[in-house]
């Protein structure tokens, strides 16, 4: 019995190994966006600005970005910044206060300076205090909004997957055939950790939208007076890194994440023939007799042919047609391996399309076998699934499948 979470594992590092320029393309493209950006930042803001009233509060808000699964919540500190200075947030803050006051904010990557100018320290200090829970309940609500649609997203895989089990289940108890039943149930294995984890996914979002408070972390905060003492109380962090050593760690890690979002969508949206745990939900239990490759050793032919005369005997056809599932094939590879003398000398003929066989519908017969070719990593499952329903609609004597790859590594990753 073949492994899933093997077969799983195989997927992801194939996936990876193929489309790896994407994570590096991922993690230079963030990183240097960033860079530019603390650059300008340095360029474009000084001194946090004047104090046009005797007392005011100086605060640094350190605003990270979270990550729900595979979904980031964006949230930059120019929208934060953008939408504290609203004509109703600012007239909430002035009737929860009772205190008016200037406000100065300035935004730099994902640090949030603020400067509150008042008459007396306990106004400045008041509507700094207001102000921080001003952004901690904005926070709060993107949160919870962008919970709301990963809820949403998880919500709708996990019923799509509950339907596929559901569809498997009746496969099983229907098939007649041990094999069948062996790989249906390998199919249907492989779906039970993803529900598993769907619904822990489903739990944590959950969880998140009961106890999101987004909470900022506020790195400095400083009180001035109008004698010039300070008052200060820094948080040391706010100056051991640089804005750019700053910039390339986040921008490795996000560029790393967005990287890898990207080569599991590739993966998702491929839709190439690479294995045969592809089959059953193209072609549901038409069996992979075997693959070749060019300049194949002989105990590969030796395989193949083996697999072919065991099916064509079993089949009691007389004649074999090779049709390939796609444009392109070279249905010479697998003309050249088979030996024709342990087929009983069955007639075989090669069509390059399954659409040649038309106007031949009326010369085929139980006595005829058909073997669809497909190539490995070039051939569209849909041309597959295709040339497998005209096949089966036209009740041709459909005996199974080879597969054509570039060589043998690729070949050997068919049942892997």
């Amino acid at each position: 019995m073949v492994d899933e979470s093997r077969v799983d594992a195989f997927l992801y590092i194939d996936a990876f190994r193929r489309l790896w320029y994407l994570l590096i393309g991922s993690m230079i493209i963030v990183t240097g966006g960033l860079l530019l950006q603390s650059r300008t930042g340095e360029k474009g803001n000084g001194p946090i600005g004047s104090i046009s009233s005797p007392y005011s509060e100086k605060v640094d808000l350190l605003i990270v970005n979270q990550t729900m699964g595979l979904t980031p919540l964006q949230q930059s500190t120019d929208d934060i910044s953008k939408r504290m200075q609203s004509t109703d947030i600012l007239q909430l803050i002035e009737s929860k206060t009772g205190s008016k006051s200037s406000v100065i904010f300035t935004a730099e990557n994902e640090h949030l300076g603020i400067v509150v100018s008042a008459t007396n320290r306990e106004a400045a200090k008041t509507v700094t205090d207001e102000l921080i829970v001003q952004i901690t309940n904005y926070r709060a609500e993107a949160i919870k909004k962008s919970a709301i649609f990963a809820l949403g997203v998880s919500q709708e895989e996990l019923k799509s997957l509950k339907v596929q089990l559901s569809e498997l289940d009746l496969k099983i108890a229907s098939a007649e055939n041990s094999a069948v039943v062996a790989l249906v149930t390998l199919d249907r294995t492989a779906l039970v950790p993803k529900i598993n984890d769907l619904n822990k996914q489903i739990s944590t979002l959950n969880g998140i939208l009961e106890n999101a408070t987004g909470q900022v972390d506020v790195t400095t905060r400083v009180a001035t007076e109008p004698d010039g003492l300070f008052t200060p109380k820094v948080d040391a962090r706010l100056d051991s890194w640089s804005s750019t050593t700053r910039a390339v760690i986040f921008g490795i890690a996000l560029g790393l994440l967005l990287g890898v979002v990207l080569v599991i969508l590739a993966m998702m949206f491929d839709k190439r023939f690479r294995r045969a745990s592809d089959l059953p939900l193209i072609v549901g239990d038409v069996q992979i007799l075997g693959g070749v490759y060019s300049g194949a050793n002989e105990a590969d032919l030796r395989n193949l042919n083996l697999a072919i005369s065991k099916k064509v005997l079993s089949s009691g056809v007389t004649d074999l047609r090779l049709i390939s599932a796609s444009a392109g094939i070279n249905l010479r590879i697998l003309q050249d391996a088979i030996d024709n003398s342990l087929l009983n000398n069955c007639l075989i003929e090669s069509f390059d399309s399954v659409d040649q066989l038309d106007p031949l519908n009326s010369t085929l017969s139980l006595k005829t076998g058909v073997i669809v070719t497909v190539e490995l990593g070039k051939t569209n499952k849909i041309d597959i699934s295709r040339t497998i329903k005209i096949l089966q609609r036209a009740d041709q004597n459909l005996i199974g499948l080879v597969a054509i790859a570039a060589s043998q590594r690729m070949l050997s990753a068919l049942y892997k």
